[in-house]
């Protein structure tokens, strides 16, 4: 209830101040600047239209899921994102410069023989914000927030290698409803709702032992950035669908030459969904092999598909804000 309010509060405020100031300059920006600091609720429409509170989907399905005996571990203590942005803040005190090795070894952490354990930040940030080990999926209060998490390696030159995974994975029965518009979408509440606190460590100079990359903070994204994006993201896949555009294509290798798969030896195959070199904003399907392509559209079998964000739009996301 105290998060509740607290959300609650922060846009009876904002509101107060733009009906005070200015309401042309400053309720178009309820959704930009408020939207990103609230954790269990958020607003729609987008003004000029009359906004109205409700709860994000991952609130919803949050208490679905306590209602059924599955609620984890709870940061009880935490009300608001600037209680996770402090408590995060003290945490990068503590681990600032130390290595992967240095951090789990003070959280008390086990890793695999050889190489860190894939869940090795996840494991830390639960710890970090608990005090118990878990994982994300169980703490209530990053389910019901929609927060999640996401170890960003950078190099010395602050470049990033890597895109990243949106989750969950796309529902297509609410993304292909052709009466939906965008605004009430489980797509644009994925967005507007979700924050990534991204763990970010360097690269060390001439490594290749992940387990020396240095752990330099936090820095908190908020995918509502990306709205606008996701909105053309969207739309081309209806388009795509609706129109019956949708095909599957050969997967080439750098050489142009069709993709073998390495279990089957036959030709590799995808949807022509969007691919990184269209957009910030992409398709990509998760499987192993063809017994994992579950999802048909159109006659198109495919594998799970998430969107995934270009990891050059998250780099540079990073450099306009400093650590928490």
């Amino acid at each position: 209830m105290k998060r509740l309010k607290a959300d609650w509060t922060l846009v009876r405020d904002f509101v107060d101040f733009a009906l005070k100031q200015n309401r042309e300059r400053w309720l178009p920006e309820l959704s930009s600047l408020i939207n990103r600091e609230l954790l269990y609720l958020d607003t729609s429409p987008k003004y000029p239209n009359p906004p109205r509170f409700r709860f994000k989907n991952s609130f919803v399905t949050a208490i679905a899921e306590e209602h059924f005996g599955t609620a984890g571990i709870d940061a009880t203590a935490i009300t608001s994102m600037k209680d996770i942005d402090n408590h995060l803040a003290t945490c990068r005190e503590r681990f600032a410069w130390k290595t992967i090795a240095q951090i789990a070894e003070a959280l008390g952490l086990k890793l695999a023989q050889g190489k860190p354990a894939k869940s090795l930040t996840e494991q830390a940030i639960v710890q970090m914000l608990t005090g118990h080990p878990g994982k994300l999926r169980n703490v209530e209060l990053f389910t019901k927030a929609s927060i999640t998490c996401s170890s960003v390696t950078i190099t010395t030159s602050g470049k990033r290698t890597e895109d990243m995974k949106v989750e969950p994975s796309l529902d297509f029965d609410d993304l292909l409803d052709p009466e939906a518009s965008f605004e009430d979408s489980t797509l644009a509440s994925q967005f507007i709702g979700t924050s990534i606190i991204c763990a970010v460590f360097e690269e060390s100079p001439h490594e290749t032992d992940r387990m020396n990359n240095r752990f330099l903070g936090f820095k908190r994204l908020w995918l509502g950035e990306l709205s606008q994006d996701a909105q053309r993201l969207w739309e081309t896949i209806r388009d795509l669908v609706f129109n019956n555009k949708l095909v599957d294509v050969p997967v080439l290798d750098r050489n142009g030459k069709p993709k073998l798969s390495r279990i089957t030896g036959l030709p590799s195959s995808a949807p022509n969904w969007p691919k990184s070199r269209d957009g910030v904003l992409f398709l990509r399907g998760s499987g192993r092999n063809a017994r994992d392509k579950t999802v048909s559209i159109n006659g198109v079998r495919m594998y799970r598909q998430n969107v995934w964000v270009k990891g050059i739009w998250i780099a540079e996301q990073l450099s306009r804000y400093e650590y928490l």
